[in-house]
């Protein structure tokens, strides 16, 4: 993983909030929040930039395949808009359809309650 990725794990309210910043998939980030108590609402990041062959962060299918490993009970999809990056995040309500997550896919300014 960069040494300067930056992912989020927030306690409050006997919730537990996954933001994903812009990390990588790896195998720590995976036992870290198996291992962690459940987490109620994550924010993945679905898209990426390429360079030098390299993602750097999660794309769909790593963000799909990391949700699936931890199972959250909502997830927000985002980084998904910008320069040399761009995917339709209801794509990844077909990739975890079977799983029990709820992808909540929110617009610009949308505001939501989700706990």
């Amino acid at each position: 993983m960069a040494r300067d990725a930056i992912g989020l794990l927030i306690h409050a309210e006997n919730k537990q909030t996954y933001f994903s910043g812009d990390t990588r998939l790896h195998p720590d980030l995976i036992d870290f929040l198996r291992g962690s108590e459940p987490v109620n609402l994550a924010f993945l990041q679905i898209a990426c930039a390429r360079y030098l062959g390299k993602d750097d962060g999660l794309n769909l299918r790593t963000a799909a395949e990391l949700a699936r490993s931890f199972e959250p009970g909502k997830l927000v999809p985002m980084h998904y808009h910008g320069r040399f990056k761009e995917t339709d995040p209801n794509r990844l309500k077909d990739l975890l359809a079977d799983t029990g997550i709820e992808v909540m896919v929110l617009n610009p300014g949308e505001e939501v309650e989700v706990f």
